[in-house]
């Protein structure tokens, strides 16, 4: 439902034209935000099992959803406010003021708002009355409240009142007053039911019942058409024409005037943009409830305009239909008599106005964009549009079974070549990637490209969708955030790419990248978390977070120059195992070090030895590239900071029972990047006995014996390749010590 119709609206079809820009210059939706109301919506609730119905009002960025009461016996309905609609922080508080009671398998039919108001509708053919009611949108209380019968005409099925409803921005009073209108239509069958129009100070009818629509001249004329089984969904446009939605399909109707409309071939009635068939069928489908359950009109001037439909999924049976399930294909048939199969009924659809895909290109959402949450798995209950506080539509998609209430805008996406991220005009229509809701969308293909960002900036999804090179660089930060209970994203479609400025996770980042790509953060990432998710590879400084999950493909600490605090990260590293025995994703601390100041030993060093792989450091889990080059001198030590007494660990404060882990030299118990006497002493205190490596255990066969000596005197006074460097020239005075030792452990070990 469409806040303040008589605004215009610039939403097309999952691609958007600005009306002051060409119709061919096309842009694709984000989503947003995904606004979970299972706590709102459940059984016991008084606002109903489901959420039903919806509107949105941009103006005190808000939106309302009605409930539905899907249980055996009486219960309670009302409407939930979703406050903060278009933030990251937006909150359900359901209005108690708004709750009545229902029979079962009842709910509010539809809602719309005005002046910061909610109208709703009720439609019940159980009990007594049908009502239009319009309520305080703060705080539920009811402003005017219209019962039937007395006010409405009762549909030729007994189940009269306002089952499809929308604010009409003509008014349609029979003087032609302009006055705004509440637009409704009954329940009937084939030819529509009858139209009314209340005025929305009052209440007061403005215009019907009438039987025929328009006032003879018809809304909607059954001939060629298969309009049955009533309305479920009207909307109009910014001039007042006419989208309906009914079990059968979708029709549209152009303003003939105040209470008239005409098809677009200029007679009386509607015109039939989509039929609902049977997949690969050329009759139409006979079953009730399938098709046409929500539309939506997104103007742009004139009849210039787009449309989003939803289907209604059949659970009856019929022995004239053939059954399907929500993922069984369907077809429909557009205006022009083109049939379009293997459709998904799940779907949100965007058409033109004669139902054609034409100019379009993206066709439909599937309800996974942007990796908040699954795919719509049952029906799409309603729409609502609007625009956010700069201008640009929003489309918000209610699903019934889900219970969430998913929100889609324009999606920032950079069309200059190289430049600043700063200056609008590289960005499509001046829309520049920054906010905890908004994507940035780097998709050129030309060349190589630098953006340059000096700034403090932030986005929910950074997504790199070029074959060629994409690297933000600078002296700013992204901060990657997102709305409350979501992972932020940095996504890799295709290519590789290079973030060089901090990456700060405000709200935990999954970094997603696919085989054969690999992400780049040079400039490090610090802050709530991130996880590593799919085949490829991301190649960071550093990280300092509050955990680190490996899921997929690598995580590689870039090998340090020379300054081994460079490569000094932190985290709760955690390792999932999808295969019990097999890790999921791989850390590679190159000729670095890391710290977890969390996870147990035990599970740290099971993990290391999944990486170490017998010596071959090519295993999954915890490893080092550079000691799978270097196996024969180095390897990576591991123990508790208290075990070496450590307060700092290459440049980090660290306490007690922190893991630490490095790549070093065989031999280096201590971790501090070289074999030295104080690394014999630590051997010594605890031969022949059990301990891990800052005991002196250097084979990782869990005992500090003579092998491991032997390996500490190997390469005794030597730092390991590729680690700080170093000339490592034994001095005499040691050899003869470590010399004199190997005699003397011998001795003991001989005695024990």
């Amino acid at each position: 439902m469409r806040t303040q119709p008589y605004r215009l609206s610039i939403l097309t079809a999952a691609v958007l034209a600005i009306p002051s820009i060409s119709a061919a210059q096309q842009y694709s939706l984000q989503r947003s935000n995904s606004i979970d109301l299972s706590t709102q919506f459940l059984t016991g609730s008084n606002f109903g099992t489901n959420p039903l119905s919806l509107a949105f009002d941009a103006a005190s960025n808000s939106a309302w959803v009605g409930g539905y009461y899907g249980l055996p016996g009486i219960g309670n309905i009302g409407v939930v406010r979703v406050g903060d609609a278009l933030a990251t922080n937006a909150s359900a508080v359901g209005l108690d003021s708004s709750t009545f009671s229902t029979s079962a398998f009842r709910g509010l039919s539809h809602l719309s708002t005005f002046g910061g108001d909610v109208l709703l509708s009720n439609v019940n053919p159980e009990t007594a009355p049908h009502f239009v009611r319009r309520i305080n949108g703060t705080t539920g209380a009811t402003v005017w409240n219209v019962d039937n019968p007395g006010n409405f005409l009762p549909s030729p099925n007994g189940s009269g009142g306002a089952t499809a409803m929308e604010i009409d921005p003509r008014g349609a009073g029979a003087s032609g007053s302009g006055t705004f209108g509440i637009g409704f239509m009954t329940q009937a069958g084939s030819g529509g039911g009858a139209r009314h129009v209340l005025d929305l100070n009052n209440g007061s009818l403005l215009y019907g019942p009438g039987g025929a629509l328009g006032g003879g001249a018809g809304v909607f004329s059954t001939a060629g058409q298969d309009n049955a089984f009533g309305n479920r969904d009207i909307d109009f446009d910014a001039q007042g024409n006419f989208l309906r939605s009914t079990a059968r399909g979708f029709d549209y109707a152009v303003r003939a005037g105040d209470t008239s409309f005409q098809n677009t071939f200029g007679g009386a009635g509607s015109y039939g943009i989509l039929q609902k068939r049977d997949n690969g069928n050329t009759n139409f489908q006979v079953i009730q409830n399938d098709v046409g359950q929500s539309g939506e009109f997104f103007a742009g001037a004139g009849t210039s305009q787009f449309v989003a439909l939803s289907a209604r999924i059949s659970g009856a049976a019929n022995p004239l239909a053939v059954p399907y399930t929500a993922a069984d294909p369907f077809a429909f048939s557009d205006g022009n008599g083109n049939t379009q199969s293997n459709l998904d009924a799940r779907h949100v659809h965007f058409r033109n106005l004669d139902g054609s895909t034409t100019g379009l290109t993206t066709t439909s959402l599937a309800g996974d964009e942007d990796f908040f949450t699954g795919g719509f798995s049952s029906d799409i209950k309603q729409f609502a549009s609007g625009v956010d506080a700069n201008g640009f539509p929003v489309l918000m998609v209610l699903s019934f079974a889900e219970r969430r209430l998913d929100v889609y805008q324009v999606e920032p996406t950079w069309t200059a070549g190289s430049g600043d991220w700063d200056t609008s005009g590289n960005w499509a229509y001046n829309l520049i990637g920054n906010g905890g809701t908004q994507n940035a969308r780097f998709n050129q293909q030309g060349a190589a490209t630098t953006v340059t960002l000096n700034s403090a900036k932030s986005s929910k999804l950074v997504k790199f969708d070029s074959t060629n090179s994409y690297t933000i660089s600078g002296t700013g930060t992204l901060t990657l955030d997102a709305p409350d209970g979501k992972a932020a994203n940095i996504a890799v479609l295709q290519g590789s790419h290079t973030i060089a400025v901090p990456v700060i996770a405000d709200n935990g980042t999954d970094l997603r990248v696919p085989l054969a790509s690999t992400l780049t953060l040079s400039g490090g990432i610090s802050g709530a978390g991130m996880t590593k998710r799919d085949a490829g590879t991301a190649v960071v400084k550093n990280f300092r977070l509050s955990a680190a999950s490996f899921r997929g493909g690598t995580v590689r600490i870039a090998p340090h120059g020379g300054n081994p605090n460079d490569g000094a990260s932190r985290a709760e590293l955690q390792f999932p195992q999808t295969v019990p025995g097999t890790y999921d994703g791989t850390l590679d601390i190159t000729n670095n070090g890391v710290i977890d100041p969390v996870t147990p030993l035990a599970d740290v060093k099971t993990a290391l030895l999944s990486g170490r792989a017998g010596g071959t450091w090519l295993g999954g889990g915890l490893t080092s590239s550079t000691a799978a080059a270097n196996s024969a001198v180095a390897a990576v030590g591991y123990g508790l900071a208290g075990d070496i007494g450590a307060t700092t660990f290459l440049g980090q404060t660290v306490a007690a029972d922190d893991v630490i882990v490095r790549y070093t030299r065989l031999g280096d118990a201590n971790l501090d990047g070289t074999t030295s006497i104080n690394d014999f002493a630590l051997l010594a205190a605890n031969f022949n006995t059990a301990g891990g490596w800052t005991k002196g255990d250097f084979n990782f066969d869990d005992a500090v014996n003579i092998g491991d000596f032997s390996l500490l005197a190997a390469n005794f006074n030597q730092s390991a390749p590729g680690d700080l460097p170093r000339v490592a020239v034994p001095e005499p005075a040691s050899v003869g010590i470590v010399l004199g030792a190997a005699a003397l452990l011998g001795s003991r070990r001989r005695r024990a």
